[in-house]
């Protein structure tokens, strides 16, 4: 069992010396470092009057400077708040507002856009010689506050605390092994939960967090970085499955983890074909990252699942399908200008609002979400049905289905695709599709898939949106 007064402390730290900590494409920060760096930053932070409980929104990139920072905030109780760099001022600025974030660190490179924000550069103190600060971070502490990826309208403000990501990078490193000499990259921005999470686990397990160089390929740093794990979503394993070179790169790992949203049977079917060790998973903002994930070495049947269940959590499937989950992952709650909102019934269960099973060797089978259902001419039309059919085909590597308005029918699918290269949208068999379909089932209009409308999760209400503008086009030529 842990112990209740500290999770992770400088202490761990220095008595790992000089095992690596942090590496970049300039430097190997060993653990003695890293908890001398993190002390200096903690010194700072607190001449600027920083406090305990204290919410503050962080703009930043993956870098060992984030880390380090992140590492002091929750030394010192103050509360994080990563933002989405990519979303506009104004949005951001809602968003923080909502929670009543008051204050601000930036990298250099967003210095323009929080300009009040301290810079993680001026984070660096004279006073590193300093005794160390005693670390003490209690599970219940408040850690983070992640907003939702909001793939069907504004994200909602998860408060995490640090036991709920301690627990969350324990159930995982029991399940994908992780130790002292491996080193995991950060692939994933830190505004998103699985970033986090990559974070923990790899202080927990001794292991390395690899920072990737931006001016080359995720595969290329597996290579140089000398990464061993790596975490991923759908369209960059895409990419990434595009050149031999970049699969003989990734084949080196021990573990690749997909998540972030379903995975194309195209794609795992590619992956498993050239012996990448993928693992597919099942997760949620609310949940601290994976909930169910599947083992290294499972079947290739397996692998099309979303795995097994984590230690620490617990899951039910409701009567009407819907996945039911809780335990020590499980977030405190959504935030807002009021306070901090419950989100689970009165036993505990936090309701996702997906819909699945599991088959009868404890591996859980997603359907898809409730709020993606919409209904064409009486028939209950779920998106992720389609999708998959669509993904069967020659060519297809992701689909997404959204409803459009139909004054015969209320609403019809129409469907958005990303085609392997020398494919295009007119090699589709909409034919096929009967095979496995029925006709209400099948998409009015096929169009590629824009770039913008699929990153860590796909965007349904711009792909929405993006459908009106198409079909207005067609329907006024």
């Amino acid at each position: 069992m842990l112990k209740k007064q500290t999770t992770l402390s400088s202490q761990d730290w220095l008595q790992r010396g000089e095992k690596p900590a942090v590496f970049t494409a300039d430097e190997k920060i060993s653990y003695r470092e890293l908890a001398i760096r993190v002390n200096a930053r903690c010194l700072h932070l607190r001449r600027l009057d920083f406090v305990p409980g204290n919410r503050c929104a962080l703009y930043v990139k993956p870098s060992a400077a984030a880390i380090e920072t992140l590492l002091a905030m929750w030394s010192l109780g103050i509360i994080a708040v990563p933002v989405n760099t990519r979303l506009p001022d104004a949005r951001v600025k809602e968003m923080l507002n909502s929670i009543n974030c008051t204050h601000a660190l930036c990298d250099d490179d967003f210095s323009d856009r929080a300009p009040t924000a301290f810079t993680l550069q001026e984070l660096v103190s004279a006073g590193a010689e300093k005794a160390l600060i005693d670390v003490h971070m209690p599970l219940s502490a408040p850690a983070t506050i992640i907003f939702t990826s909001g793939s069907t309208g504004y994200g909602k403000a998860c408060l995490h605390t640090i036991g709920n990501h301690v627990y969350s990078a324990l159930g995982s490193n029991e399940n994908i092994r992780l130790q002292s000499g491996d080193a995991w990259l950060l692939a994933l921005p830190l505004y998103h939960v699985s970033g986090i999470a990559i974070l923990f686990r790899c202080l927990l397990a001794g292991a390395a967090i690899a920072v990737p160089d931006a001016n080359i390929s995720l595969d290329e740093n597996v290579a140089f970085l000398g990464a061993t794990h790596l975490s991923l979503v759908a369209a960059q394993l895409d990419a990434l499955l595009q050149e031999t070179k970049s699969i003989e790169n990734l084949g080196h790992l021990k573990a690749i983890l997909l998540g972030g949203s379903a995975i194309p049977q195209a794609l795992i079917k590619k992956a498993i074909e050239n012996g990448l060790p993928i693992v597919t998973s099942y997760g949620s903002t609310e949940m601290s990252s994976q909930i169910t994930t599947t083992r290294p070495g499972d079947s290739p049947e397996k692998v099309k699942t979303s795995g097994r269940l984590l230690k620490y959590r617990e899951l039910k499937i409701a009567q009407n399908g819907e996945i039911w989950v809780r335990g020590e992952t499980l977030f405190q709650g959504y935030l807002n200008n009021i306070g901090l909102q419950s989100a689970v019934d009165e036993n505990g269960w936090f309701h996702t609002g997906d819909l699945g099973r599991m088959d009868s060797d404890g591996y859980l089978r997603v359907f898809g979400r409730k709020d993606n259902m919409f209904i064409s001419g009486g028939e209950n039309i779920f998106p992720e049905e389609i999708e998959r059919a669509l993904e069967q085909l020659p060519g297809v590597v992701r689909a997404l289905v959204i409803p459009v308005d139909d004054a015969r029918f209320g609403k019809r699918p129409v469907a958005f695709v990303h085609m392997l290269e020398g494919y295009s949208t007119h090699n589709i068999d909409r034919h096929a599709l009967r095979h496995v379909l029925p006709g209400y089932k099948i998409p009015d209009f096929i169009f590629p898939l824009p770039q913008d409308g699929y990153h860590v999760k796909p965007d349904r209400k711009l792909l929405q949106q993006r459908a009106k503008e198409l079909l207005q086009s067609i329907r006024s030529t």
